[in-house]
């Protein structure tokens, strides 16, 4: 399996939780947790926006995953990256790497966002290629034709609701992408509708 990690490592527990960190059945997808004696306790120099710690020590380490029925973990996907659409989680590393492909993208990373009816949306955060002139018409005719041909699969295609250029994506005090910032700007861009 591509996302297989393998078994945990002694001294290293691992527990798949629903939303309301109860335990799921072996074989059921929910959020990862993890616990090791030798694991940090804290984030230097830097205070995370959300817990990262359960009460009882498990590191909400914020992907998703499945254990198998061998003890093999299979991390699915980030626990904030999947957006459902009507009755269909979307995992939104699926549209992102058919956008990624685009000749026209330099760089492109998808958020997930509540709309006025508390339906979930999907934004492209896309930064061009310099002199592409890539539009959102352009890229948009690029997903549609490149993500999936058939007739149960463009049923099934997750919809970009939003598109959003950057010059350089936005990063975050550690260096990773700044998600949350992004998410800002695809709220502001949709008040900018109403």
């Amino acid at each position: 399996k591509d996302c297989a990690c393998g078994r945990p490592p002694a001294g290293v527990q691992i527990r798949i939780v629903d939303q309301n960190m109860v335990d799921l059945p072996q074989g059921k997808e929910g959020n990862v947790l993890v616990k090791s004696e030798n694991m940090f306790r804290h984030y230097y120099n830097f205070t995370p926006p959300e817990p990262v710690f359960t009460s009882d020590g498990w590191f909400i380490i914020h992907d998703r995953g499945v254990i198998d029925e061998k003890g093999i973990l299979s991390v699915t996907g980030r626990q904030g990256d999947v957006v459902s659409q009507g009755v269909i989680l979307i995992y939104l590393s699926w549209p992102e790497a058919v956008l990624s492909k685009c000749p026209d993208v330099r760089e492109v990373a998808m958020v997930g966002v509540k709309d006025f009816n508390e339906d979930d949306i999907i934004c492209a955060c896309v930064v061009p290629r310099k002199g592409s002139g890539l539009t959102e018409e352009s890229l948009l005719y690029f997903y549609n034709e490149n993500f999936m041909s058939s007739l149960a699969n463009s049923i099934l295609k997750p919809h970009i609701n939003l598109v959003i250029f950057y010059e350089a994506l936005p990063l975050n005090p550690m260096g990773k992408l700044d998600k949350r910032k992004m998410r800002a700007d695809a709220i502001e861009k949709l008040e900018q509708r109403k």
